[in-house]
């Protein structure tokens, strides 16, 4: 009986840990959607109202917003993202004093020359340079209407710091681990990278 009653117990333990586990990655999920809709309405730096914050201490969220108002809203070239989506959020793990989770997502990045003085050459010297990071079957190129295509597949990670109720989010790029390393803790980068 006492085998019973304590396996009823353990079986009840993990019912409400995984109920927990999906509630929190509910929440992960509907910032995730969040960005995804401010991004694909060009609300770039409200963007960063949803990235961790460990982030602004190696540049201030003030001049990364206006680095991006600069790029984003360029007089020489038209940038947009769309169809972005998420995969599966994964497991969320305790780190030592965070919450974190990997996130599956793809998106479309399109970049249009806008200037006449962007020629033929410029364009495709972009793309090399493109290829080079997303890889040669991620990026197209429109000669004609000078626009470059990216569709790629990445990463982000959900983390919430302990003692806090919101996920934030930051990209997880392989070429980006040297800054990652810097504002993750230790624990999780050593996990994500």
């Amino acid at each position: 009986m006492k085998r019973i009653l304590a396996l009823s117990i353990l079986i009840s333990g993990f019912a409400l840990n995984a109920n927990a586990q999906k509630k929190e990655q509910q929440k992960i999920k509907t910032v995730i959607d969040e960005v995804i809709v401010l991004t694909e309405n060009g609300e770039y730096s409200k963007v960063l109202d949803h990235t961790y914050p460990a982030l602004f201490t190696l540049v201030p969220k003030e001049t990364l917003a206006a680095q991006m108002d600069e790029i984003f809203n360029s007089a020489e070239m038209k940038i947009t993202m769309n169809n972005c989506s998420t995969g599966k959020v994964g497991e969320i793990k305790k780190g030592e004093t965070t919450e974190y989770a990997i996130v599956p997502y793809n998106y479309t990045m399109s970049m249009q020359y806008t200037s006449d003085e962007a020629t033929a050459e410029v364009v495709d010297m972009t793309a090399g340079f493109l290829k080079e990071q997303f890889g040669e079957d991620k990026v197209k190129v429109d000669a004609e209407t000078k626009t470059i295509v990216i569709e790629n597949e990445s990463e982000m990670l959900a983390i919430r710091d302990n003692g806090t109720e919101e996920w934030k989010i930051i990209e997880l790029k392989a070429d980006q681990m040297q800054m990652m390393e810097m504002i993750l803790p230790a624990d999780v980068y050593e996990a994500v990278r």
